[in-house]
């Protein structure tokens, strides 16, 4: 699932030609929407923009195929479209294309609910935002310290929280179900040990949905493409039951292997740790020898023969390499020793000069080393940047300039959604509270600098919210503009 870029979609077809691939609702709509208000398409009413759009939109949502021919019947005799004819051409180009788009076509798809490619946005969001704190990277060693390290530590933290069941309120409501508890246990049957079970409507009892636990799959309205429903997760909580549709946080032997992903071997292995006050202990104590599938023994000496085995055929495979890397490194790190020590040297006929300011650096750099000298990454990234705060001659006035500071500037949308007595710049607004006013500035004076950023966690009184469904209500071409 993409946008409507033909790069990306040749790419993927070239890659697997198999594959289905599917548009963006979010983004289909905004283009069409952006195309209403292109000056060059002929369409100047506001609130023929808004119609047109609307009825565009019927067609995505159909429910049915045979809705979908019918609604494109009513959209070409309908006298409002007739009167711009550059926008039935339009909807003529994108009707070979109607199983990209429409979702009436997307129900045998395992699609999971995801009608857009807001995962893959959210995914960069939090590389962004939460491990680079949309600050750009000097160089690549510090690069792959974060992403190594706090990019793990932060899925680590998730992993966690699904396993202590301390999740959020979107999550829990997504994927434990809204009205799981509304289901009986008395209209559950199981008829195939586990994996499969009829589910009986509570309206019309001689009507049943078949639910498949295994794949994540209801022949409901809302699990035929494997979106989570009430059906599965009342299964999940009657009869515990894990699904990839369901957070596990029922089953124990789930939840450990959760805990096990997250911390390794510093992770409590006793099932009796994972499980619910109401639980009864001794019989998953009793059963947790017989879970050796959801609880494999890494420690265990067939592990240690496997780990064994694996290093001895790398070992043997790159033992010409290898030699010769370590001739190559020793050579190396021979001349880095005779470097460092002349530029010791050098520091301390500097030193020996008695220049003050110069005394005052070589503090500050004994006071850093010893406090990075723990860390070897730290240590490195801190190597890498060395001399990097000026570039070129100190004197000069283009060498001169800081480099540091530099960070990912943030969509010209969230810039102009902010309000007007605040900063207008690209850069990210800093969470928190509001700074006060300036020193010797009078406690009357209302003009604020890019420094006072209003709190995050309320939201400002006249906030612009990025919607496309308000832009498309109130007539504007996008959420930015109003």
């Amino acid at each position: 699932m993409t946008d409507d870029s033909s790069p990306e979609r040749d790419a993927l077809s070239k890659a697997w030609p198999s594959a289905t691939l599917l548009l963006c609702t979010f983004h289909f709509l905004q283009r069409r929407w952006t195309w209403l208000w292109d000056a060059k398409n002929g369409i100047h009413n506001k609130q023929d923009r808004s119609f047109l759009i609307n009825e565009l939109k019927t067609l995505v949502y159909a429910e049915t195929e045979e809705q979908l021919i019918r609604q494109h019947t009513v959209i070409k005799e309908c006298p409002v479209t007739n009167k711009y004819p550059n926008y039935l051409e339009h909807i003529q180009t994108l009707w070979p294309r109607r199983q990209e788009w429409a979702h009436c076509y997307r129900k045998c798809i395992l699609i999971r609910g995801n009608h857009t490619n807001n995962f893959a946005k959210a995914g960069m969001k939090i590389l962004k935002e939460i491990v680079f704190s949309r600050v750009k990277a000097y160089n690549c060693v510090q690069l792959f310290h974060f992403v190594a390290e706090t990019l793990e530590s932060y899925y680590c933290r998730k992993l966690l929280s699904v396993s202590n069941n301390r999740l959020d309120t979107y999550v829990a409501l997504r994927f434990q179900g809204l009205n799981a508890k509304k289901v009986p246990i008395e209209i559950i049957e199981d008829v195939d040990k586990g994996k499969c079970y009829h589910v009986k409507r509570t309206s019309q009892r001689n009507v049943a949905y078949v639910v498949d636990m295994l794949v994540g799959l209801c022949t409901c309205l809302q699990g035929l493409d494997g979106s989570p429903c009430k059906h599965q997760a009342a299964i999940a909580i009657h009869y515990g039951t894990p699904s990839i549709n369901c957070i596990p946080t029922l089953a124990p032997q789930i939840r450990r292997i959760y805990a096990q992903i997250a911390l390794g071997k510093e992770a409590v292995t006793s099932l009796s740790f994972y499980a619910g006050i109401h639980d009864h202990i001794e019989d998953i104590i009793k059963n947790e020898h017989n879970d050796q599938c959801l609880h494999p023994d890494f420690s265990s000496p067939t592990w240690d023969l496997i780990r064994a085995g694996s290093k001895d055929v790398s070992d043997s495979d790159n033992a010409t390499s290898s030699s010769t890397l370590q001739l190559q490194g020793a050579a190396n790190i021979g001349n880095m020793c005779a470097a460092i020590d002349s530029i010791a040297e050098d520091l301390k006929q500097k030193l020996q000069e008695d220049n003050e300011q110069f005394v005052f650096g070589a503090e500050k750099f004994v006071s850093c080393y010893n406090k990075l000298k723990h860390s070897l990454p730290l240590l490195t990234s801190a190597l890498h940047r060395f001399g990097w705060t000026y570039s070129g001659s100190v004197t000069s006035r283009k060498g001169g300039n800081l480099r540091h500071g530099r960070r990912i500037a943030v969509q010209a949308t969230a810039a102009g959604r902010r309000r007007k007595d605040l900063s207008r710049g690209k850069a990210k607004a800093t969470p928190g509270k509001p700074l006060g006013l300036l020193k010797g500035q009078p406690p009357a004076k209302k003009q604020l600098d890019s420094r006072y950023i209003l709190p995050t966690r309320r939201e400002p009184k006249g906030k612009r919210k990025h919607s496309l469904k308000l832009s498309i209500e109130k007539g504007h071409q996008n959420a930015g503009k109003w």
